[in-house]
């Protein structure tokens, strides 16, 4: 197990509802780092910041409070750092809620949060964006271009992403197995690859300015990482060799033949991984 100090900075947004998920998703991401630092309280910065508008003078005072605590914290040793961005994100062009109003790009709210602080002691970092698909779908350069300041990014596609799921079931493992662990992001990675997880969202990661797609890819379902529907509506599995699917159109009006075969996209070198081999458990890894 790793020995080395962590920096754990969440920024979120707070929502004003009885129940908060963004709030409990940012408890179990912090309470699971605490419990890895007991008996070693002052090798851990946990922070946070929560915001109902990020540009208040209230908010200011807070970020440049929690920024110059990490830079005293990273000033004289090599430290690990996590940062969490807890908000929601635009359907339509991907900007996140910078107040309940208005909306920011990413480059602009990592500037305006994380840009005072040099990581000069830092040895791994990672950037998780807790928030809805609209930003993959519409900013996937500012992804891979915070994945250049970051030693890892990581996103999701869900239209409505559950942060409480996320944190639980992603966010977690990542954290068990690479900064707590001493396995590389890519293998990190790889054990994510939960149906928990990968039912409800697509994970998008971005690493030394490339993005990959981690996705569900079960044979039954959706083999090459999209539902196979035919006629409007989810095609059978009938049974499968090594290289294709064979399913059944279930619609009564279908006209010729419902069945078909849905050709396996092969693993490649360097582009595309198949994580599991049947199952629900099968999931797909390729660069975008």
């Amino acid at each position: 197990m790793s020995r080395m100090p962590l920096v754990l900075f969440q920024v979120y947004y707070q929502e004003d509802k009885p129940f908060d998920t963004i709030h409990a998703s940012c408890d179990i991401i912090e309470h699971t780092v605490r419990s890895r630092f007991v008996g070693r309280e002052h090798d851990l910065l946990a922070l946070r910041c929560g915001f109902q508008h990020l540009g208040s003078k209230q908010s200011l005072k807070e970020i440049t409070r929690c920024n110059r605590r990490i830079v005293e914290f990273m000033s004289s040793r090599s430290t690990d750092i996590v940062i969490v961005l807890n908000t929601h994100a635009d359907a339509e062009d991907g900007g996140l809620v910078y107040s309940p109003n208005s909306t920011a790009s990413l480059d602009a709210i990592l500037k305006h949060v994380y840009g005072t602080i040099a990581p000069i002691h830092t040895a791994k970092s990672m950037l998780f964006l807790l928030c809805c698909g609209g930003l993959v779908r519409h900013a996937p350069t500012e992804i891979r271009r915070a994945s250049e300041q970051f030693g890892a990014v990581f996103a999701f596609d869900a239209p409505t992403l559950d942060p409480i799921l996320a944190s639980n079931h992603f966010v977690t493992t990542i954290m068990e197995f690479s900064i707590f662990g001493e396995d590389s992001v890519w293998q990190a990675l790889r054990r994510s690859a939960k149906p928990d997880v990968l039912f409800h969202t697509s994970v998008y990661a971005g690493i030394g300015g490339t993005i990959y797609r981690l996705c569900s890819a079960p044979l039954r379902r959706r083999p090459n990482g999209e539902d196979i529907r035919c006629c409007g509506q989810m095609a059978k599995y009938v049974k499968s060799s090594c290289d294709r699917v064979l399913y059944r159109c279930c619609q009564p009006a279908h006209w010729g033949s419902r069945f078909f075969r849905v050709a396996l996209l092969p693993e490649v070198e360097n582009e595309r991984w198949i994580i599991g081999r049947s199952g629900w458990d099968r999931a797909l890894l390729e660069r975008i």
